[in-house]
């Protein structure tokens, strides 16, 4: 994934459209996993298992920057900021 968009910024500035790479990534994995005919615990370090926790480092890494600049910078009315904004009526504050 990585690899793919530092070929396509070629040195200079990439601009993303995150929700396309997170789907695109998101279906990637889930065909992966799915066409597997036997299932090996994700712990055994085969080298699908690698690439799948390096991606997953990844993908953690830019949904908690994307939400940590949400969080500084003004709500929006999409779905970031309305699960940012979300809280359990049933739950006590804090």
């Amino acid at each position: 994934m990585l690899d793919g968009w530092e070929r396509r910024a070629g040195g200079g500035p990439l601009h993303l459209d995150v929700a396309r790479e997170m789907m695109a990534f998101t279906l990637h994995v889930t065909n992966e996993r799915v066409k597997r005919p036997y299932d090996l615990s994700s712990w055994v370090p085969t080298p699908g298992n690698v690439r799948f926790r390096r991606a997953m480092r990844v993908l953690d890494g830019v949904v908690a920057a994307l939400i940590q600049g949400r969080r500084r910078g003004e709500a929006r009315d999409d779905l970031l900021s309305t699960l940012i904004e979300a809280r359990d009526p049933g739950r006590a504050k804090g």
